[in-house]
């Protein structure tokens, strides 16, 4: 605060005065008392002069201050209005987002009736009309997609009746059946007649046979032997339908025997694999009837050329005792018959 160089500076000017005054030959108390009251008039101009720049450095001092804290009320003020700002724009935007990420989900799950509108002409508006054309597109191609699957079912229904009218005017027993020897849903009427009205779709062939354990094990590693790459084409030729344990079955109706031959025939697509197999179901029982009939007459034919070639005493033999049986008979009553 006090300079001390001026001080000193002063002083000599003083000294300066004094050895002049002496020299001029003034009284040396006179130039003490001039020289001790200009010296006190000095210092204390000078006192009140660092006084008054010291007040005034602490006056410049404390409006630095207020003029500080006004420029940071103002500047924090500004902050937060930026960062409050700031929050409402990320907040808008995760609300936005949030929407977005809504729309997709709708998208995922299938719903794409409810139409997404941007609300903005920015980039989440663009991503937002992206998700809109993407909604109409995937809708006009779901669309197409059930038209066609539509319009395939349609023919596809159309066909299945064509095939299961033309399955009920054939006069004979057909099953549809899978790779895996399970019926499948078409079959003629002849069948159900067959079969006398049982449940015929999901059933397995043994199962619908009666069958027993070791016939159904046989019939499903004959039907797997079939299928095989290598007998898809041959398995007639190589004699394989010979193995097949259901080639003659009987079944009883109403106490009367009935004969069916089952006939395999394996049905390709169009990629050479087999699509399904077809079970013919031939009601040979009159054949069968015809062919025991025709065995025993050949039986009796044999006894009768075997009694033929006899001597005629083992013919006058046989013929007598063929009478006493008779008598015999004619003289039992009907109950000892019975028990006999």
């Amino acid at each position: 605060i006090i300079d001390l160089g001026k001080l000193f500076h002063d002083y000599v000017t003083i000294s300066t005065i004094y050895v002049e005054a002496v020299i001029a030959g003034i009284p040396l108390n006179i130039m003490v008392d001039l020289g001790a009251s200009e010296l006190d008039r000095r210092i204390n101009h000078f006192t009140d002069s660092k006084k008054k720049a010291f007040v005034n450095s602490l006056v410049l001092v404390e409006s630095e201050a207020i003029s500080f804290k006004q420029t940071f009320v103002v500047l924090g003020s500004f902050a937060i209005i930026v960062i409050g700002m700031i929050l409402i724009v990320v907040f808008n935007i995760q609300k936005r987002l949030a929407g977005i990420v809504k729309h997709a989900v709708n998208l995922a799950r299938g719903n794409l009736d409810k139409k997404i509108i941007a609300k903005r002409d920015d980039e989440l508006g663009a991503l937002e009309n992206t998700f809109e054309g993407m909604r109409v597109a995937l809708k006009t191609h779901i669309g197409a997609l059930d038209e066609l699957v539509e319009e395939r079912t349609s023919e596809l229904n159309f066909a299945k009746n064509q095939i299961q009218e033309l399955l009920d005017n054939i006069d004979q027993g057909i099953l549809v059946m899978n790779k895996n020897g399970i019926i499948g849903e078409q079959f003629s009427k002849k069948a159900i007649e067959i079969f006398e009205g049982s449940i015929l779709d999901g059933q397995i062939l043994p199962a619908l046979l009666n069958a027993s354990i070791e016939d159904a094990n046989v019939f499903n590693v004959w039907l797997r032997t079939i299928l095989k790459p290598q007998f898809q084409k041959v398995w007639k030729e190589r004699g394989l339908d010979r193995l097949n344990p259901f080639n003659v079955v009987m079944l009883e109706k109403k106490g009367v025997n009935h004969y069916y031959n089952f006939d395999f025939e394996l049905v390709f697509n169009s990629n050479d694999e087999v699509e399904f197999v077809m079970v013919l179901v031939n009601d040979i029982t009159k054949i069968k009837q015809i062919e025991d009939a025709r065995e025993e007459q050949e039986h009796q034919v044999s006894r009768l050329l075997a009694f033929i070639d006899n001597d005629m005493d083992s013919i006058r033999f046989f013929i007598g005792y063929c009478r006493e049986l008779i008598n015999k008979v004619s003289e039992t009553s009907s109950e000892e018959i019975l028990y006999n």
